[in-house]
């Protein structure tokens, strides 16, 4: 088992929480094997960089660290937003490094269905949301009240503010623009801090030089698959940039009938693997 200069054992949670549509998720699985190798050290180290994901997964995770939370330090190095603020919290004290950022938020989900499927979406947001008022509340000095009114705000805590709230216990030493790491655009929340995790966000992302590549990369900025279909189709070869010293090759865009397959399947998929949850989504709640 390997230990830091302080003698803790390290775990670490870098990216969304659970497997998405991106395929970069961290698994409760993952989390779940990486703790077993560390719970029976006397003192363990959490740091935490993730822009959120899976509620349920979150929430899951929170319980399997909490079961070490007297020996459980959490360090979040720039991100804890979402289902990340859930699993920040599992630990007897946790740290905000300077520029991190802890983010609380109303779950939320899209729901394909009648009326009655919306309907039991919307009681099991609730049902979440008083659950997790309830944990926000326990490990800060808000009152479960004021928890709900933070979620509906969509609360961004600088570390100074987490640890005026009772979320945190200190601010930490490290200095660094880890939250600027993370693509916090994809997850479109509503009340980001201006300019924040965008840029690095951006810079980092490969120069899309397909029409398929760019198709997704309008959909992560957030516009939709009819939208970002066509984008690419009319007007992908004019913005795609050339590889150094190579010429782009000419974009093969889909018919518009396979492009509408293509779109049904994804839905397909979605709704059947969001079935496993028991809930019709066309994503995960967050």
């Amino acid at each position: 088992m390997e230990t830091n200069a302080a003698g803790e054992a390290e775990l670490s949670i870098f990216g969304p929480i659970g497997m998405n549509f991106w395929a970069d998720g961290v698994s409760l699985e993952s989390v779940k094997e990486a703790f077993d190798q560390v719970k029976d050290a006397p003192k363990i180290r959490l740091l935490l960089n993730s822009e959120g994901g899976d509620a349920f997964d979150g929430m899951a995770i929170y319980n399997v660290l909490r079961k070490a939370r007297d020996r459980l330090t959490v360090e979040i190095l720039g991100f804890a937003a979402s289902a990340a603020s859930i699993i920040a919290l599992a630990g007897k004290e946790l740290i905000v490094d300077e520029g991190a950022y802890l983010m609380i938020h109303e779950p939320w989900a899209i729901t394909i269905g009648p009326a009655d499927d919306h309907r039991k979406t919307a009681d099991l947001l609730d049902k979440m949301s008083g659950n997790f008022a309830d944990i926000y509340a326990a490990h800060s000095s808000l009152s479960r009240e004021e928890a709900l009114a933070a979620m509906k705000a969509e609360t961004w805590y600088t570390a100074a503010e987490a640890v005026e709230a009772g979320f945190a216990t200190a601010i930490g030493e490290n200095v660094d623009e880890a939250a600027m790491s993370v693509d916090i655009v994809r997850f479109e929340y509503k009340h980001v801090p201006n300019g924040l995790g965008t840029a690095a966000a951006s810079a980092d992302r490969e120069v899309p030089r397909t029409a398929k590549a760019f198709e997704r990369f309008l959909r992560e900025s957030g516009y939709s698959r009819s939208e970002a279909t066509a984008i690419a189709a009319r007007g992908a070869k004019g913005l795609l940039a050339p590889r150094d010293s190579e010429e782009v090759p000419k974009p093969t865009v889909p018919a518009s009938s396979e492009i509408e397959r293509q779109g049904e399947d994804e839905d397909l998929r979605l709704w059947s693997r969001s079935k496993e949850t028991g809930i019709n989504m066309t994503r995960r709640v967050s």
